[in-house]
């Protein structure tokens, strides 16, 4: 089972994993720091407290980020032939047999030149009154796990907590055992603590590592993390050698097989298209889904004894040193409780007028997923899959390493018809290839 950060609490993880707060020596070593400040460090602090204090309260995570946090630890020089810091990579480890974790934390110091290899430290931003059952302290938590494992968990992972943008929490995490420090106040008179604090962790780090060098550099062939939602298909390309073709005949036959469409049918998709010609252009992404999509292809009805309709599962696979994964709005596939051979996947919703990313690198990320799945089970099938912007969907086929996409199908027009004649299709295509 794969999970984010932000699915865990404290108490679940401590449910899951048998964690055990428990102070211990290497927390309370690393926050009584007696060091000193040189000029240059004291007018800089006094410049990120004013900035935090003027302008805080109106920045987003990013601002947070790059405004505040990100200059403490470039003051502190965090850049050593061992170590250097890095903004939002992708921790990935199995933690158990049941649980693989990855995320990204928002800044990370660990070992690595062009990517993270080992991680030692994990920053976590957040705000309080946007979790709820999955609280900060456990998405903290579950990233220190994933650095821990990643690093076989021979070696303590350090980190710290920013809730609000001024409450700072350091913690350790080493086995099963953590601890958490009292809270700082950035914007009052903590600033200076947080900035020696952060400073000690690089001389704490660096005798971890002359004392566990081996372990230090061990993971010299890190996995790359790459998720469905920040796949383009020129990175698909290069990546993997997916090509598009102007030409398929998995998709020419698709789009040429005959659906009957019953009265009963017919009337349903002129209703919701009146409120698609209605509404298209003022609907947000879930107000696509709920009130067109989603009940155009429920009257299709993919649930049948051999496979089923799958909403919003997880879907992932290694190849090669890449972790390819992310999650499928619909995907069509064989199995009950999960989706174990995937046939069909529907993917990136877009509003009418939205901001422009690319919709068919995220499809054709996932669909390209689904094929090794069914590589496994010794299934040389084509994967199809569909994707929506606002009135418009297309239609995808992937077989091997080329993909090829229909012109658009306006559901505004009477290519609705098309489009469900081509979902209806399908239903009948995959029942001919389970039976």
């Amino acid at each position: 089972m794969y999970s984010f950060f932000n699915q865990w609490s404290e108490a679940k993880l401590q449910e899951v994993f048998s964690l055990e707060y428990r102070p211990t020596v290497l927390l309370d070593d690393w926050l009584n720091t007696l060091d000193t400040l040189s000029g240059i460090e004291i007018d800089t602090l006094q410049v990120l407290q004013n900035r935090l204090q003027q302008q805080g309260a109106y920045w987003s995570k990013s601002d947070t980020l790059f405004n505040f946090i990100a200059p403490l630890f470039h003051l502190a020089d965090m850049h050593t032939p061992h170590f250097r810091l890095f903004h939002q990579e992708n921790l990935f480890a199995q933690v158990s047999q049941g649980h693989t974790f990855y995320d990204s934390p928002d800044l990370v110091v660990g070992g690595g030149q062009q990517q993270l290899g080992n991680p030692y430290f994990c920053l976590g931003l957040h705000t309080r009154h946007d979790h709820h059952e999955y609280t900060p302290e456990g998405q903290f938590l579950a990233s220190l796990l994933a650095a821990h494992h990643m690093n076989r968990n021979v070696l303590p992972i350090y980190g710290a907590l920013v809730i609000d943008q001024y409450w700072w929490y350091f913690g350790v995490l080493q086995g099963n055992q953590y601890a958490l420090s009292e809270v700082y106040l950035a914007h009052k008179d903590s600033l200076t603590q947080i900035y020696l604090i952060i400073k000690e962790l690089k001389q704490t780090l660096l005798d971890l590592q002359q004392a566990n060098s081996s372990t230090f550099h061990s993971n010299s062939n890190p996995v790359t993390m790459l998720n469905f939602r920040d796949c383009t298909t020129a990175q698909l390309r290069r990546k993997f050698q997916l090509k598009r073709t102007q030409n398929s005949k998995w998709l020419k036959n698709w789009l040429n097989q005959s659906a009957e469409v019953s009265n009963a049918e017919e009337q349903a998709l002129l209703r919701l298209q009146a409120k698609l010609i209605k509404r298209v252009n003022n609907w947000n992404e879930q107000e696509l889904i709920k009130k067109f999509i989603a009940p155009l292809v429920d009257l299709v009805n993919f649930d049948t004894p051999h496979f089923q309709e799958f909403a919003n599962r997880q879907l992932s696979a290694r190849i090669g040193g890449t972790e390819l994964s992310g999650k499928v709005d619909v995907m069509i596939a064989r199995g009950l409780e999960e989706p174990e051979l995937p046939y069909f996947c529907f993917h990136e919703y877009k509003k009418e007028w939205g901001p422009e990313n690319d919709p068919l690198g995220q499809l054709v990320a996932a669909m390209f997923t689904a094929q090794q799945h069914n590589i496994t089970q010794a299934a040389d099938l084509p994967v199809y899959g569909a994707y929506v912007i606002g009135r418009h969907w297309f239609f995808v086929v992937l077989y091997k390493n080329s993909y090829c996409v229909s012109l658009a199908y306006d559901a505004t027009k009477r290519e609705v018809f098309d489009i469900y004649q081509i979902l209806k299709a399908l239903k009948g295509m995959i029942l001919n290839m389970v039976e």
